[in-house]
């Protein structure tokens, strides 16, 4: 396990919010209270979307981070995140969960 554990929130520097846990079988999950922008839509806040390994990580504070959806999600799939996934704004604050 890295220095970040594998359950966070991220908040980012336009006030989105993503958390970011990765589950007993490896497999890594998200969900995000995102501020849209015109190039993305925002999320439901509720819903958890499955993603590869998100990059960096560890985040670091001040660098964006990738959330994409896995490759072996068709691009029809209903499980992948709209548009394939997200490039968040720099991060400003990170929250480890209990």
């Amino acid at each position: 396990m890295t220095a970040v554990q594998a359950d966070v929130e991220l908040y980012t520097h336009t006030g989105s919010v993503y958390r970011v846990t990765r589950n007993k079988r490896e497999r890594w999950w998200m969900r995000a209270a995102n501020v849209a922008n015109p190039t993305s839509r925002p999320l439901n806040p509720g819903r958890w979307w499955i993603i590869q390994r998100p990059c960096p990580w560890p985040p670091e504070l001040g660098q964006p981070i990738a959330l994409r959806a896995p490759g072996w999600l068709a691009r029809d799939d209903p499980a992948r995140i709209p548009g394939g996934g997200k490039i968040t704004s720099p991060i400003r604050a990170i929250r480890r969960r209990p």
